[in-house]
């Protein structure tokens, strides 16, 4: 079985992107894909079991926990638009090494 690893925004985010995410994943589920997110934290925590885990802004501890988590993954997909958050970017860096 496939396993992907997605990191982006995702509900309960109100925004297109979340939307998104959130139908990827249950087309890759739907395909007979393993699928783990981890969302960009946006305060409000996400209770959907496909959510492994949650990027904090500003946090060390939260970058590296996400970076252990999607490694677990062969495949990952990152969504653009969290680039633009400084949690995104240092996570990016880390997973450079």
């Amino acid at each position: 079985m496939p396993r992907f690893g997605v990191l982006g925004t995702f509900p309960p985010a109100y925004c297109g992107l979340a939307s998104f995410t959130a139908s990827l994943t249950a087309g890759l589920e739907a395909n007979v894909a393993d699928v783990g997110v981890v969302r960009v934290a946006d305060g409000t925590p996400s209770s959907d079991p496909r959510v492994i885990g949650e990027l904090t802004n500003g946090s060390p501890h939260s970058i590296a926990a996400c970076a252990n988590l999607l490694s677990q993954f062969r495949r990952r997909i990152a969504e653009e638009i969290g680039f633009q958050k400084p949690s995104s970017l240092a996570f990016l860096k880390s997973r450079r090494r």
